[in-house]
């Protein structure tokens, strides 16, 4: 239940910077309505992954989506179909991946307790992705990865960045045989190659409203989203590693 409380942190700080986001973009978007829709959509999600409440009562997820939708007809906004997207985005882009990352504590049979080891690689194996490929782009760095969204990021840093991840998932299948190594280093390269997407993809919207960081949380280090950026991606997939090959 405490990493519950810590996406919940996640999310309202990344919920707060979206909205800042947008309205760079010029979009007026009901917080206090995203506020809601997106704490009552995570705390449904969370409370079923921990069996409290049955599958059936998510069904009230949609009509809170649609909220958005009847009171921005109450809004008078000139940029209606903007704010209806931009709060769906937030929904997809922040609250489902945070949502779901509820389900990656794996029971083990015939353990009561839910094992810690998949969560604690789903860290740190996407931040050595992400520390190596900053590493190696920057030592051995010469052919652009995506330019026209990111142009420091280079072919070599992101081999770099996942030699070293698939490194650390052979160190996870030492420490937690349960998950053999084959099933180890599938799911550091699901985590590879999402999480870098996940990157570039926060890049091209911070591209796109033409600011450098999503926030300034972090002195030096730019917002919660540059800090979540790859895990937000790389999670709705992860969730369906878990359900189609670990579970």
């Amino acid at each position: 239940m405490a990493f519950a409380f810590l996406l919940f942190g996640f999310l309202v700080l990344s919920l707060r910077e979206f909205m800042l986001l947008a309205k760079v973009g010029g979009n007026k978007l009901s917080g206090p309505l995203i506020y809601f829709v997106g704490v009552a959509s995570f705390g449904l999600v969370t409370l079923f992954s921990f069996g409290y409440v049955p599958l059936k009562l998510l069904v009230i997820i949609v009509p809170l989506v649609f909220l958005l939708f009847i009171v921005e007809l109450y809004g008078k906004l000139k940029t209606p179909i903007q704010n209806i997207s931009y709060s769906i985005l937030a929904l997809v882009y922040i609250v489902l991946p945070l949502s779901l990352m509820n389900f990656f504590f794996v029971k083990l049979d015939g353990d009561e307790n839910y094992h810690k080891g998949l969560i604690l690689a789903f860290f740190v194996i996407i931040w050595v992705n992400d520390t190596f490929a900053y590493l190696s782009g920057m030592l051995l760095g010469r052919h652009k990865l995506f330019i026209s969204v990111s142009p420091n990021k280079t072919w070599q840093g992101t081999v770099g960045g996942a030699v070293f991840s698939l490194m650390a998932a052979w160190i996870f299948s030492i420490y937690f045989p349960w998950l053999g190594l084959t099933s180890w280093l599938a799911f550091a390269s699901v985590l590879i190659i999402f999480g870098t997407f996940g990157d570039l993809i926060e890049s091209m919207f911070k591209r796109r409203l033409g600011v450098k960081d999503s926030g300034d949380i972090m002195p030096g280090h730019g917002g919660i989203l540059d800090r979540l950026d790859s895990l937000l991606i790389a999670a709705p997939f992860v969730f369906v590693f878990i359900i189609l090959v670990i579970k």
